[in-house]
């Protein structure tokens, strides 16, 4: 799922290189301007010509709504293809997937017969073959995992929490404003934000920037006579991209955080039990004995309390005997303390995710 978020920064990445680069080039022109220094006809053109303006306003636009729609599509993909890895009986997975899995095949079918450019690449033998895997409830079973991600209206925030509500991921609009991540990125873009606030009016803020690039892509797409009119300065995009790269990396978080949840409770392969903490050092740090598996630095670790709640993060640092190590063998069995981006509790049972 990792690849998901790194293939959206890229595309982030890239356009916010455009932009600073065309900004800067402005700056540029208009201060040798300003110092009467020789300017080039072609470089004045540059900064009175109007359309490039809207040229890059109409590529930002559409590369930050194609990224984030993507992004949405490929994270759902990956989380079912993951879980149809980790769990070996259809029976098995969440209700959600489980329970939709023949309606959504059928109308995977349907799409294709129609024609659907983007389901080019799907057969509806493969289709019927992966359907008909899991009513057996073999242990070899294939989703149609393609099915779940269809939706016929752009990703405004309630189309992606219908998507995410869909493979069982419930409530994730709830659960993105909660993260730290997410709202120190909020209280950065609106001074005003805060987490005590109505639940109602966080909501709306921390989501209006997808219902507006929405707006401004049909706008764009449809040939809207003021959408020439009414764009966004480069600085204004500059902080769209940071808004939707925070909003990317905590709905991956999230998924993480779930997928493990739900290996956990399922006891998966990919499951390792260290048990109770041997002792707890501040809000961090928390020693643990191996007992025999191989532990990197950046392993995923989660706990889980009395009440079956989960927490998950990674290991950021790994200590034996007062020495920094960024690696135990699996070949011995030693305590160890690991420093955790999560906050750790003595009663809490541990447990070591070999993803």
């Amino acid at each position: 799922m990792n690849s998901t978020v790194i293939a959206f920064n890229i595309k982030i990445k890239q356009l916010v290189n455009h932009l600073i680069i065309s900004r800067n080039l402005n700056n540029e022109i208009s201060d040798m301007i300003q110092n009467g220094d020789r300017v080039s006809i072609s470089l004045r053109q540059i900064l009175s010509q109007s359309e490039r303006k809207v040229f890059d306003y109409k590529l930002s636009i559409l590369i930050l709504y194609g990224a984030f729609e993507n992004f949405v599509e490929n994270i759902i993909l990956s989380y079912l293809e993951k879980l149809n890895l980790s769990i070996e009986q259809f029976d098995d997975l969440p209700d959600e997937i489980k329970n939709s899995h023949t309606e959504l095949s059928a109308r995977l079918l349907e799409y294709i017969h129609a024609g659907y450019g983007k389901y080019d690449q799907i057969t509806e033998e493969e289709v019927v073959k992966r359907l008909y895997s899991c009513i057996c409830n073999s242990e070899r079973y294939r989703l149609n995992t393609i099915a779940y991600t269809h939706h016929s209206s752009n990703l405004r925030i309630d189309v992606v929490r219908e998507l995410f509500n869909g493979v069982g991921l419930k409530g994730i609009d709830k659960k993105i404003v909660k993260e730290k991540t997410f709202l120190d990125k909020m209280k950065i873009l609106d001074d005003n934000y805060s987490e005590d606030m109505n639940q109602k009016i966080i909501l709306e803020k921390a989501f209006f920037r997808i219902n507006e690039i929405v707006e401004r892509r049909n706008d764009i797409a449809h040939g809207v006579d003021d959408a020439d009119e009414n764009i966004l300065s480069i600085n204004v995009i500059l902080d769209y991209c940071d808004y939707f790269t925070a909003l990317a990396e905590t709905i991956y978080s999230i998924v993480m955080k779930e997928y493990i949840s739900f290996m956990i409770n399922k006891r998966s392969k990919i499951v390792h039990e260290l048990g109770l903490p041997i002792n707890i050092y501040g809000k961090n740090i928390v020693c643990l004995n191996n007992k025999n598996n191989q532990i990197r630095k950046g392993n995923y670790l989660a706990a889980k309390n009395s009440k079956d709640v989960v927490r998950v993060g990674r290991i950021v640092s790994i200590e034996i005997d007062g020495k920094q190590v960024d690696y135990i063998s699996n070949e011995v069995g030693i305590d160890f303390g690991a420093k955790v981006d999560f906050q750790v509790h003595i009663k809490d049972t541990y447990y070591l995710i070999d993803l």
